[in-house]
C-alpha cells in the first residue's frame, strides 16, 4: 500500500514546504527532523516512520489535504483490510509483536501511555484493542505492541506536545476504560488510576488506623509518607539550604512525602539526590487536572481568571486546555491554589491576632478580613498576612479603605506563605500606588514570581514613600527579573534597603544589579546570597565603590 501511495505521490507531488508545513502543524515534534529534510522522499521516508501497521493516521491525513485521489483508494482498500484483519486475530497471536512499518529506536518514557487490562488474550480479538485505544484516547495515539501475563499491557506512543490533551481525553474517559476491566493506566511517569486489590485496601485502612492511635501519644509526629508520584521541574533550583537538592527545568522528581505545602521530600531520577524539594518549582499534570476538578466543586472563587473559566459553558475539554494556559500564564498560581485546596479539605479555621498597634491575619476567612478591615483604625501600623487563601488576599488587597488616604497610619505590609497571584499583585501595585504612608513591604516565602516582581516594580519606580522592600526566599524570583530590578534601582530615589536573599536570581542578574546600585546612593543595604559573592567580586571592576552596602548572606 505505501509503495503504491508513494508511487501516485511522486507523480504529482505537493510543494515540499507546504507538505513539511503541514505535517509539523500535524505533529509538532517532527519539527526538528522536518528541519533536517530537503527532498520529498526523505518526508515519505518519515512519514512511513511514523505510521504502523494499523495506524496510518498521518499519511491519510497528507492524502486528504493535497486532495490526492488518485491515492486515495488505495488508503480505503488497506484499512477494510486491516479493519477485517484485526476483526479475526486473537490478541495472544499477536503478543510481543512490534506494530511499526518501520523499525525504529523505542519511544521515551514521557511519550508512551501504558493500559493495563484484565483480559485473558485469548478470549479477545485485536479489534477489541484498537477500540479501546481509539475510543479512549483518540487517532493520534499509536499501538508498539501488547503483552500478556495474568492481564495485558497495551502499550502506545503519542506526541509529546500531546501530553496534556491525552491526559484530558484519558481522564474523560475513564469510566469507559474501567467498564472494560482496566486495572491500570499511566501516561509517562504519571499513573492515571490503579485499581486496588481488596488486600491492599484494608492493608491502608489498618495502617490509618494505627496511625491515628500512634497520634493520640505523638501529637508532633509528621504526616505519613504519600504514594511515590513523579513530578516535573517547571524552573531549575539552586540549592539554597544544605537540606535542599538542584535540579534543571524539565528535570523528573520523584516525591514520596509532602511534610508541607511547600517544601517536599523527594529525589531527582537523573542524579539521584535526595532532599527537599520546593513545590512551586514542580507540576505534574493529574495534580493540576485535580486542581481544576477542586475549582469547577467550590462554592466560591474570587480570582477572576478562575471565575471566568469556572462560568465558561462549554466542554470540559475546553475549560481544561483553559486553565492549563492560564497557570502556564501565571507560574505561582499552582502554588496559590494547592494551598486553598488543602485549607478548604482540611476545614482550616483561621485566626487573627490584634496587638497594640499591629494585627495579624493567619489563613483567615474572607469573613474575618471583612472583620478586621472594618476594626482596623489610625492606631495600627503594621499589617501582617500568613499563609492566606486567594480569596482571603483578594479581599485584603483590594479593600479601598486600605488602598487610600483614610488609613495614615499603616507603615508595615507583611505578606508570608501566602502565593500571590497575577490578580492578587495588581490589587496589590494599586495599594502600594494609592497608600502613600506605607514605608516597608515584606513579601516572603514563595509568595512572589517574576511576573510579580515585575509589576511591583513597575509600581515602585517613581514612589517616594517606600523605604524598604524584602523579597527573602521566594525561589520563583528567578534570573528574569534581573533586569526589572535593575531598573527599579536605576529609577526609585525612595529605598534605602533591599533584600534579594535565598532567591533563584543567577549571577549575571546580579550583576546587572549591582551596576545599578552604583548610580543608586539611596540604598544603603543591598542583601544578597553569598554563593555569588567571590563571582561579582571578581567580575565587576567597581566593587570596591559599593562593597560597604553590600550585605552578603549565608545560610
Amino acid at each position: 500500500m505505501f509503495s503504491n501511495v508513494r508511487k501516485v505521490i511522486s507523480q504529482s507531488p505537493p510543494p515540499l514546504e507546504e507538505l513539511k508545513t503541514f505535517i509539523e502543524d500535524f505533529n509538532f515534534d517532527l519539527e526538528a527532523e522536518l528541519s533536517l529534510i530537503k527532498n520529498q522522499e526523505s518526508v515519505m521516508r518519515l512519514i512511513r516512520k511514523n505510521c504502523s501497521l494499523i495506524n496510518i493516521v498521518i499519511l491519510e491525513a497528507v492524502v486528504e489535504h493535497f486532495e490526492i485521489h488518485n491515492a486515495q483508494i488505495y488508503i480505503y482498500d488497506y484499512k477494510r483490510e486491516i479493519k477485517e484483519f484485526c476483526r479475526n486475530l486473537s490478541v495472544d497471536l499477536c503478543l510481543n509483536e512490534p506494530f511499526d512499518v518501520v523499525r525504529t529506536s523505542p519511544p521515551l518514557k514521557c511519550e508512551t501511555a501504558t493500559y493495563v487490562l484484565g483480559w485473558e488474550a485469548t478470549e479477545h480479538k485485536l479489534k477489541d484493542v484498537t477500540d479501546i485505544v481509539s475510543k479512549s484516547s483518540g487517532k493520534f495515539v499509536k499501538l508498539i505492541n501488547i503483552k500478556s501475563t495474568q492481564s495485558i499491557t497495551i502499550t502506545c506512543s503519542f506526541p509529546h506536545s500531546l501530553t496534556e490533551a491525552l491526559i484530558i481525553k484519558l481522564s474523560d474517559n475513564l469510566e469507559l476504560l474501567k467498564k472494560n476491566d482496566l486495572m491500570e493506566l499511566t501516561v509517562g511517569y504519571c499513573t492515571i488510576w490503579k485499581k486496588q486489590k481488596i488486600q491492599e485496601i484494608q492493608e491502608s485502612l489498618e495502617e490509618e488506623v494505627q496511625e491515628i492511635k500512634e497520634q493520640d501519644k505523638d501529637h508532633d509526629k509528621v504526616n505519613k509518607p504519600i504514594a511515590k508520584s513523579v513530578f516535573i521541574a517547571r524552573y531549575g533550583y539552586y540549592v539554597i539550604d544544605s537540606v535542599d537538592i538542584s535540579f534543571s527545568e524539565g528535570e523528573w522528581l520523584e516525591i514520596y512525602r509532602k511534610d508541607d505545602s511547600f517544601y517536599w521530600k523527594g529525589r531527582s531520577l537523573v542524579s539521584g539526590d535526595e532532599g527537599d524539594i520546593p513545590s512551586s518549582c514542580v507540576y505534574s499534570m493529574l495534580e493540576s487536572l485535580q486542581l481544576l476538578e477542586f475549582i469547577l466543586s467550590v462554592e466560591e472563587v474570587s480570582l477572576p481568571i478562575l471565575q471566568k473559566i469556572r462560568n465558561d459553558s462549554s466542554s470540559n475539554d475546553k475549560k481544561a486546555s483553559y486553565f492549563l494556559k492560564t497557570i502556564n500564564d501565571d507560574p505561582i498560581m499552582i502554588s496559590a491554589l494547592r494551598q486553598d485546596k488543602e485549607q478548604h479539605d482540611k476545614g482550616v479555621t483561621g485566626s487573627v491576632d490584634w496587638g497594640f498597634d499591629r494585627v495579624s491575619l493567619t489563613s483567615p476567612s474572607p469573613v474575618q478580613c471583612n472583620e478586621v478591615i472594618s476594626s482596623i483604625n489610625n492606631n495600627f501600623k503594621e499589617i501582617l498576612l500568613h499563609s492566606s487563601s486567594t480569596n482571603s488576599t483578594i479581599t485584603i488587597l483590594s479593600s479601598t479603605k486600605l488602598s487610600t488616604l483614610n488609613l495614615r497610619t499603616v507603615r508595615r505590609f507583611e505578606i508570608w506563605l501566602t502565593p500571590l497571584t497575577n490578580d492578587c499583585i495588581q490589587y496589590l501595585c494599586i495599594l502600594i500606588t494609592n497608600n502613600r504612608t506605607i514605608q516597608e513591604l515584606d513579601i516572603n516565602g514563595h509568595s512572589i514570581s517574576d511576573r510579580g516582581v515585575s509589576n511591583i516594580c513597575q509600581a515602585l519606580e517613581h514612589s517616594s514613600t517606600l523605604t524598604s522592600l524584602d523579597l527573602y526566599h521566594n525561589p520563583l524570583i528567578t534570573s528574569t527579573s534581573g533586569q526589572a530590578l535593575s531598573h527599579l534601582l536605576l529609577n526609585n530615589s525612595s529605598l534605602v534597603e533591599l533584600n534579594l536573599t535565598e532567591t533563584s536570581l543567577s549571577a549575571e542578574s546580579i550583576l546587572l544589579i549591582l551596576q545599578s546600585l552604583s548610580n543608586n546612593k539611596n540604598i544603603r543595604i543591598l542583601k544578597l546570597d553569598e554563593r555569588h559573592e567571590e563571582t561579582c567580586i571578581n567580575t565587576y571592576p567597581n566593587y570596591h565603590l559599593i562593597q560597604d552596602r553590600v550585605d552578603w548572606w549565608g545560610y
